[in-house]
């Protein structure tokens, strides 16, 4: 059984009509998050050897970005946003290791081996 919120008078969790996710305020914040969390994201990781959620931190970001840049936004544009921010620090993140696992390939004296 779904419970119904009183004030909005409407089921918890389901869209209501007429609310749009992909708008262009959510593409636009969404590139600037994605851009923010590409840029930073890996570096972190290799700096400090782990990550936070990039996905709790790409949602914060979001409900930063729409709500400075907008008042009116709704929840379903922050997920927008959200999905924007973890795809671009999650892509950032693969590219910067599978070239580092690249370069090691390239050389193979720089990987030392305990048991020789």
């Amino acid at each position: 059984m779904s419970e119904q919120d009183p004030r909005i008078g409407a089921v918890q969790g389901v869209k209501p009509p007429g609310i749009r996710e992909l708008t262009p305020r959510a593409i636009i914040c969404g590139l600037i998050v994605a851009a923010i969390m590409g840029a930073s994201y890996p570096y972190m990781v290799l700096k400090l050897g782990f990550g936070p959620n990039v996905s709790v931190v790409a949602a914060f970001f979001g409900y930063l970005a729409l709500g400075i840049a907008f008042r009116n936004y709704n929840r379903w544009e922050n997920n927008m946003v959200q999905t924007a921010g973890t795809a671009g620090a999650q892509t950032a993140f693969m590219c910067v290791l599978l070239a580092a696992f690249d370069m090691l390939a390239a050389r193979p004296a720089v990987v030392s081996h305990a048991n020789d």
